[in-house]
């Protein structure tokens, strides 16, 4: 195990600060220890270096799972924030130990297998198979063992439920399960960006076993570093274990500002064709200059014909292409009448309830008519 020199997390500046609690443990494993613990002054993720040998740590033929006594929601989360049954590969946990929630996703997806890879053999479910794996070498071998299954190219879901804080270097681990493009990845970490209370102690969260000490910001650094997406998030706060857990996809990544141009040129037409319909028996009045409705009337011919009023509150000058802008219907004279038809111009749903609800208390006959954008 390497010593650090920066924050794995954020690439930070780190200080070395005392967490006797976790060194007088260590110590008690190996009489020769050195041990050092580091916090970084951005991002405030921890990080510990030791060299208590893996064999005096990990030395149980059987795995502890994590205490969830008091409540399991990891596959409650799973099932909320993904279609389980798009699932066309395997559920795979790695450093799974005894493998109980790649079990219960296993069982949900109704697959005949699922997978557990680690670097010793302590699956105890018989629906699971195993693979070996150094997790703190990522070298080929673990892709490749998984490409040998056949599920390369299809939706799989990776667990890593407790496992990126054991390891040297998560980034290397994440970044390899990445060529997976088309699966999802599960993550749960201890969450030490919240105050421990007494209660805590029942998890084991700060031990020699823990490389890592996430907060939410270092594990987001950690996650859209190796450019996966987060797709959702969640704190667990205790008496449960403390805990961040985040599900990703390794989908592009793209920013929706780019479809507000298509939506543009489409509702701004859908605005055309519905004033130059409506225009033709009775008055038109537009509630709202926004983007759609304004680019609608600069694209129509004649708009000054076709459209009577223009009601917008922000608008600050006296007319639009001709037409008369006026703060609100209630200024003008008389009654509206069945013939009368107020176009509503945004999109924005409270919006538009607030202005139907408006108009129906200034008039029980004039139509309100909003764009079916949906």
């Amino acid at each position: 195990m390497d010593d650090f020199s920066v924050c794995p997390a954020c690439q930070g500046s780190i200080k070395l600060i005392d967490n006797d609690f976790c060194k007088i443990r260590s110590g008690l494993i190996y009489n020769k220890l050195e041990f050092k613990q580091y916090i970084c002054n951005e991002c405030y993720h921890s990080c510990t270096y030791h060299n208590v040998p893996l064999e005096l740590i990990y030395n149980s033929d059987n795995a502890l799972p994590t205490d969830r006594d008091l409540g399991d929601y990891r596959l409650e989360f799973i099932k909320r924030h993904m279609d389980i049954n798009s699932i066309d590969g395997m559920s795979i946990e790695i450093g799974g130990g005894p493998g109980e929630l790649a079990e219960q996703l296993r069982d949900a997806c109704a697959h005949e297998k699922g997978l557990v890879v680690d670097f010793v053999d302590r699956v105890s479910f018989d629906n699971l198979d195993f693979v070996f794996a150094d997790l703190n070498h990522c070298d080929p071998q673990l892709v490749n063992a998984i490409n040998d299954i056949g599920i390369a190219n299809k939706k799989n879901v990776f667990l890593l439920s407790h496992l990126l804080e054991h390891i040297f270097n998560p980034v290397e681990i994440l970044t390899a399960l990445k060529k997976f493009r088309n699966s999802y990845f599960f993550i749960e970490v201890p969450d030490f960006g919240v105050s421990h209370d007494a209660s805590v102690l029942r998890y084991s969260v700060n031990c020699p076993d823990h490389i890592h000490y996430f907060n939410s910001r270092s594990l987001l650094e950690l996650i859209q570093k190796c450019g996966l997406n987060v797709i959702a998030f969640e704190r667990q706060k205790s008496p449960l274990v403390p805990a961040l857990r985040i599900l990703c996809d390794c989908s592009t990544v793209e920013n929706s500002v780019y479809d507000y141009g298509s939506h543009l040129q489409n509702v701004s037409q859908q605005f055309i064709d519905l004033i130059s319909t409506e225009c033709t028996q009775g008055n038109v009045y537009v509630w709202g200059l926004t983007p759609f409705s304004a680019k609608a009337i600069t694209d129509m011919d004649s708009p000054e014909r076709k459209i009577k009023y223009i009601f917008d509150t922000k608008f600050e000058h006296d007319d639009f292409l001709g037409i008369p802008v006026l703060k609100d219907p209630a200024v003008v004279d008389g009654q509206f009448g069945v013939k009368d038809k107020f176009i509503c111009g945004s999109t924005f749903s409270v919006v538009q309830r607030a202005m139907k609800s408006k108009l129906e208390q200034l008039s029980a006959d004039a139509r309100f008519l909003t764009l079916q954008y949906e």
